[in-house]
């Protein structure tokens, strides 16, 4: 009987955008993951990552993520994932899907990371707030 790995996926935050000047009439508002870290079974076809904010949720706002290696490597255990989640004003919660490759032999627990950067308020130069990762 082959017995399958799970993976965990510490959630960290990335290396901090910038954010541009900051003066008391900024709103903030907070991105950050829903949870520390999440363990998935090889088996599983996919990963879904909650991203939430909090704060200021009148303004939109952006953050991009990246998939990074740890001891699971891409393309074998995991597709790498990249892209750009935008909050439109009101939204509290958007997921990061990453697909799992299941290559149906016994490893030892692996894990991925999932870094947020370049948090940024999504209106642009007429919206005065400030977006942040917690």
């Amino acid at each position: 009987s082959t017995s399958k790995k799970s993976m965990v996926v510490p959630l960290e935050p990335g290396p901090r955008g910038k954010h541009g000047s900051i003066s008391d009439a900024m709103t903030t508002t907070v991105v950050e993951f829903a949870e520390i870290k999440k363990a998935v079974l090889e088996s599983a076809s996919s990963l879904s990552i909650s991203i939430v904010r909090s704060g200021d949720l009148s303004i939109p706002c952006r953050v991009d993520y990246k998939t990074r290696d740890g001891t699971a490597k891409a393309p074998s255990d995991y597709v790498e994932a990249q892209g750009t989640l935008i909050f439109d004003a009101g939204e509290v919660r958007k997921n990061i899907e990453v697909k799992i490759v299941d290559d149906f032999s016994y490893e030892e627990n692996e894990e991925f990371y999932v870094d947020l950067h370049n948090e940024n308020v999504a209106g642009g130069e007429d919206v005065l707030g400030h977006c942040i990762l917690g």
